[in-house]
């Protein structure tokens, strides 16, 4: 008897199994809808919310397209999976240029002439940042440029007025290094004038850079990495908690130093406000970050955007889903978080530019006229994870001289770079 009802139930398993087998294969579900997989680096509760919330508006208008969401996919794993020969059907991605030189991209610009798309509604620096030899090869869905946020009621307590973008290097350090207090005169600090900015933003605006985009030879030996190093080691000493007071803050780091409400000022790229709008504790705003003394403004973004790898096999399912994702109803709702800045300058001006913060239009004011952040060189990225972070680490910490860090990082560069022009 037992033997006879367990053949029942395989008899009827075995067509579901077949079934299920072949939706996989063939890339539809059971109602013969077109099944895309959809993968994203993001792993924030309220980020993954919101792509259901873009991936349920497309499926009601695309009924015939079922998106299948997969997320905190971090680059290694999307790295294996192009490999495999397994890779999601549009993935998440930042400074693609590695990814194009591995030739594993779909060149997207003839389904921008076929949906007619128009890029010149879309920012134009985070179009070049996702275009490679004339072609668009990853469709810019957002970009992070870069403010300085500040702590209205520390500088309301301390009797200083509000940073303006009138700021300088020497007023952000002057002011930063006077808001660093023993307010109660146990011996320890208990406010701080800023936290270590992002090194190579800070380069680049002083008129520096890693690599000479035309030798593809080292260009970190100059004044103005002198000049930016020596600016960096006096915030880091004067202006910054230690890595010890650090530990006194319940395990913060990054974007949550500032929320704790002992950070006067914070050199914020535009992902850092989904966080800060949590904060109820303190007023706060932005202005625009300060310029090198005596120089004028270089402004510089970095593009997030949706790609399709070669081996899609739904590749025009695919480009429908970004084409919606990053269009108005997609960037409409992308905006509301402000995790980044939407591509499409019509929401990053209407949807994404609405208070807090009171001063969120400098984000924007930031994305005018604005460079990539990192050159198309993907050695570019290799230099600063492998050396110039690590080596401005040891000058910070008195390890090593600038001088000392300069020559170690031109070495290094130059076996990176030798390696990338075989």
């Amino acid at each position: 008897m037992k033997q006879k009802l367990m053949a029942c139930i395989l008899s009827l398993l075995l067509p579901l199994t077949f079934l299920s087998s072949c939706a996989k294969n063939n890339g539809t579900d059971s109602s013969g809808r077109t099944v895309i997989r959809y993968t994203n680096w993001e792993v924030l509760p309220t980020q993954i919310e919101l792509m259901r919330q873009i991936i349920a508006k497309f499926e009601k208008q695309n009924p015939d397209i079922k998106v299948k969401l997969e997320w905190g996919s971090k680059s290694d794993k999307i790295i294996t999976e192009l490999a495999g020969n397994s890779a999601a059907d549009v993935f998440y991605w930042v400074n693609p240029v590695d990814l194009f030189n591995k030739d594993v991209l779909e060149d997207l610009t003839p389904y921008i002439e076929k949906y007619k798309v128009n890029l010149k509604n879309y920012y134009p620096t985070t179009v070049l940042e996702g275009s490679h030899k004339g072609r668009l090869m990853m469709f810019p869905l957002h970009f992070s440029s870069y403010c300085l946020a500040y702590n209205k009621d520390i500088f309301d307590k301390a009797g200083l007025p509000y940073p303006t973008d009138k700021w300088t290097w020497d007023d952000f350090y002057k002011t930063a290094k006077s808001l660093t207090r023993d307010n109660n005169g146990d011996g320890g600090r208990d406010w701080y004038g800023t936290t270590l900015p992002q090194k190579v933003i800070m380069l680049r605006m002083n008129g520096g850079t890693l690599i000479n985009e035309k030798t593809l030879e080292p260009a970190i030996d100059t004044k103005e990495t002198r000049e930016f190093i020596d600016f960096d080691v006096k915030l880091y000493k004067e202006c910054c908690p230690s890595p010890e007071e650090e530990e006194t803050f319940g395990g913060k780091v990054g974007v949550n130093l500032f929320m704790t409400g002992k950070i006067a000022t914070q050199i914020a790229p535009t992902f850092m406000l989904a966080q800060f709008s949590k904060i109820s504790a303190f007023k706060w705003d932005v202005t625009a970050i300060p310029v090198p003394t005596g120089k004028q403004r270089k402004n510089f973004i970095t593009t997030g955007g949706l790609c399709i790898p070669k081996q899609c096999k739904n590749k025009d399912a695919a480009f429908r889903f970004i084409q919606f994702y990053c269009g108005p109803e997609g960037q409409a709702l992308l905006a509301q978080t402000k995790n980044c800045v939407p591509s499409l300058i019509e929401a990053a001006k209407t949807s994404f530019a609405v208070p807090p913060p009171d001063n969120i239009k400098y984000y924007l004011t930031a994305a005018e006229n604005a460079s990539m952040l990192q050159p198309q060189i993907s050695a570019y990225k290799e230099i600063i994870s492998q050396h110039f972070n690590k080596e401005l680490q040891l000058v910070e910490l008195g390890k090593k001289t600038p001088e000392q860090a300069i020559k170690d990082i031109v070495a290094g560069s130059r076996v990176i770079l030798d390696t990338y022009k075989k």
